[in-house]
């Protein structure tokens, strides 16, 4: 999936640069007006990354030994990042004004869902007690976001080249269940869904088939810096807690549209 969407990059800038060697000589379209209401629907490959700063204390639960450190060990572990591909659609619903050869305008964008992506580390032997073992699996998953991007562009010829950048909400869900053989053995579960904003960027290509219709090619960043914010109790004391919950997440979205100007 990352070839595929480092080519559809590629492709994307590659459209730009190639109308940009001609924007002196360009005129004003001939199939569309390029001003108005619009609608479409995309289909896109949608690349996702959190990077949990998600840490153990050695406050209750773990502990720290001649042997070794459960917070030295496990943190690198509960850090890794979790990424994962999807294919995903949008709902796109703008509206452009026009000033000779600029465009400008603003756009709503709904997309979602993505799939649920994992990172697990199984039967892992304690350094502070060998002969017990640990496994962790966090999850997170997307439900859907919603970005409101003003936007700026340049038409030339049957083409609208155009860049945005905006606010985003996403709605997340992220799961955690630790578990391990020492002593009666812990089985703990973390839940949190949280609604996270963040900021989307987007470039892309419109190019007119006709008065009303259009297809594009765009690529969308969107970065969350907060998506998870909580602790838990591993060992259900009451007394302390025993790992803090954090995380950022980013997406990468590379999407094909087909557009209806009203």
């Amino acid at each position: 999936m990352n070839n595929i969407l480092k080519r559809s990059i590629v492709s994307i800038a590659v459209i730009g640069c190639g109308n940009t060697m001609v924007f002196a000589e360009s005129n004003n379209s001939s199939e569309s007006n390029w001003e108005g209401f619009y609608a479409g629907l995309s289909l896109g490959i949608l690349s996702g990354s959190a990077s949990p700063d998600t840490a153990i204390e050695h406050a209750g639960y773990f502990s720290e030994e001649p042997s070794g450190s459960d917070k030295e060990q496990i943190n690198p572990i509960l850090q890794r990042k979790i990424k994962d591909s999807s294919i995903v659609g949008s709902l796109l619903l703008g509206y452009n004004i026009r000033s000779g050869n600029l465009v400008y305008g603003v756009e709503a964008d709904l997309t979602g869902p993505t799939s649920a992506m994992s990172e697990t580390a199984s039967n892992v032997a304690y350094d502070t007690q060998p002969g017990s073992t640990f496994t962790t699996k966090t999850t997170v998953e997307t439900d859907f976001s919603l970005s409101i991007r003003p936007k700026i562009g340049y038409i030339n010829g049957d083409f609208l080249l155009y860049v945005s950048a905006g606010p985003t909400i996403g709605r997340f869900k992220t799961t955690h269940r630790y578990t391990d053989t020492y002593v009666s053995g812990i089985d703990y579960l973390f839940t949190d869904e949280q609604t996270s904003v963040g900021l989307s960027v987007s470039i892309g290509a419109d190019y007119a088939i006709s008065d009303s219709w259009m297809v594009r090619a765009d690529y969308v960043y969107s970065n969350y810096s907060d998506i998870l914010d909580g602790d838990g109790d591993i060992d259900k004391d009451g007394a302390t807690d025993d790992i803090h919950y954090d995380s950022s997440f980013v997406s990468q979205n590379v999407r094909f549209s087909v557009i209806k100007q009203f």
